[in-house]
């Protein structure tokens, strides 16, 4: 089957060449896995080129994957690697954890750990809830009137 789609497979190759898609190697390797990839899922009861349907596929499958590439590339931001802040250490996030709970008291009170559990740490309330050692709703409505309180404070 292959054999049969070469000259096409072949001509896809240098519009990918020309187009700069990529190097050589990887124009034709991912070619190969393409096609065969399209020969091994065509559905032949509703196809009647087949090798046309191989041949447009994979070159629209190809410039679709080369297009993402560009697009993820572009969408990342350029940053050098000596403007990263390194993560800080455990015990420095600890300290800063420690600080925060006590902000966050000094505003909400005992609601602290069911906040910082919920908006920090990801948990959802209903695991806070038996973390804690209280029923679902408790939890849910807790949070509700925290964060109430936490906007009201920070808003004037």
């Amino acid at each position: 089957m292959l054999l049969s789609l070469w000259p096409g497979l072949d001509a896809i190759r240098n519009r990918c060449l020309r187009r700069r898609v990529g190097t050589a190697d990887e124009i034709s390797s991912d070619l190969l896995a393409r096609s065969t990839e399209i020969i091994r899922t065509l559905d032949l009861g509703r196809v009647t080129n087949i090798a046309a349907t191989v041949l447009m596929n994979t070159e629209r499958d190809l410039l679709r994957a080369h297009r993402r590439e560009i697009d993820r590339q572009q969408s990342c931001a350029e940053v050098e690697p000596d403007w990263i802040a390194a993560p800080p250490s455990w015990a420095e996030r600890a300290r800063m954890r420690a600080e925060l709970r006590a902000d966050l008291s000094a505003v909400i009170g005992s609601d602290a750990d069911l906040v910082l559990g919920v908006a920090v740490d990801g948990l959802n309330q209903i695991e806070m809830a038996s973390a804690l050692g209280l029923s679902d709703v408790a939890a849910r409505k807790r949070y509700q009137r925290a964060a109430a309180r936490l906007r009201g404070h920070y808003r004037p």
